[in-house]
């Protein structure tokens, strides 16, 4: 599974996972101190994840909870009704893609193109990660970070794909 981090599923490839990042250019990023963490949404193929949406909701708001006072945030606590609200949105689905034997792609995949032919194809799972920081006050979403990465064995899923979208926070002014 593309978020499990147990290192028994699939997760994020050896390449860096690409990243895109949508900011509210109004928002005062510096207003922001404390956040809380809303349950997220995990959409995946049984037969690629055992993880539950709840474990995965565990471990993400553990992995936030480690990651974000760098930032400058903390988790809203008591009465506090926290500055942001953080969810997200998992998915993995199943790609492919055709290969050419002359071709100098990023894939040297041993058997994607069998002896003796000139095309094949490679089948692989891609996943994705939406982060979203929404202003608590305004219901406003002001932040959201979307990572994907062809997915592959590994067991540190979840730190580089939060890695990868906690690089550009808070964004830089323009």
């Amino acid at each position: 599974m593309l978020l499990s981090g147990c290192g028994s599923g699939p997760v994020f490839g050896s390449s860096e996972p690409k990243v895109h990042i949508a900011a509210d250019t109004s928002a005062n990023f510096a207003s922001y101190h404390s956040y809380v963490f809303l349950p997220g949404q995990l959409s995946a193929d049984p037969a690629v994840t055992t993880v539950s949406s709840d474990d995965l909701d565990k471990r993400i708001s553990t992995a936030l909870a480690a990651k974000l006072p760098a930032k400058g945030l903390r988790p809203a606590v008591g009465k506090d009704p926290g500055d942001l609200y953080i969810t997200y949105i998992a998915s993995v689905r199943r790609q492919s893609e055709i290969l050419h034997a002359g071709s100098r792609g990023p894939y040297d995949e041993p058997g994607a193109i069998p002896p003796g032919k000139e095309w094949g194809v490679r089948s692989f799972d891609e996943g994705a990660l939406v982060l979203q920081f929404t202003d608590a006050r305004s219901r406003a979403g002001v932040w959201r970070a979307t990572v994907t990465s062809e997915v592959v064995q590994n067991n540190r899923v979840l730190e580089r794909a939060l890695d990868a979208a906690l690089r550009q926070y808070p964004p830089k002014k323009k």
